[in-house]
C-alpha cells in the first residue's frame, strides 16, 4: 500500500487490489512464480482486500455517526 500523503486521499480497497493484481499476474506472466503460488497468492490478497474493506467500511460508519452526534449536540444543545 503507498504512504498517506496529507495532499492524497487513501486507496481504496479495491484499488489496493486491482495494483497488487496486476503485479501478481506480471510475475506470473514472467514465470517469477508459478501457477500454485500464483492460486495461493492471489486468495491472499483477496483476503487482504477483504479486510480492508470492512476496516473502510466501519471507518466511514464510525466517522459518519460522529459527524451526526456532533451535529445533533450543536443543534440541540447550544444556542444561536
Amino acid at each position: 500500500m503507498k504512504p498517506l500523503n496529507q495532499n492524497r486521499m487513501k486507496e481504496t480497497a479495491l484499488e489496493f487490489y486491482a495494483e497488487q493484481e496486476v503485479k501478481l499476474t506480471l510475475d506470473f506472466l514472467a514465470n517469477k512464480i508459478n501457477q500454485v503460488e500464483y492460486g495461493i497468492k492471489r486468495v491472499k490478497l483477496i483476503d487482504q482486500a477483504k479486510a480492508m474493506e470492512k476496516e473502510q467500511i466501519n471507518n466511514a460508519h464510525y466517522q459518519g455517526s460522529e459527524n451526526y452526534r456532533r451535529q445533533y449536540y450543536n443543534e440541540t444543545f447550544k444556542s444561536e
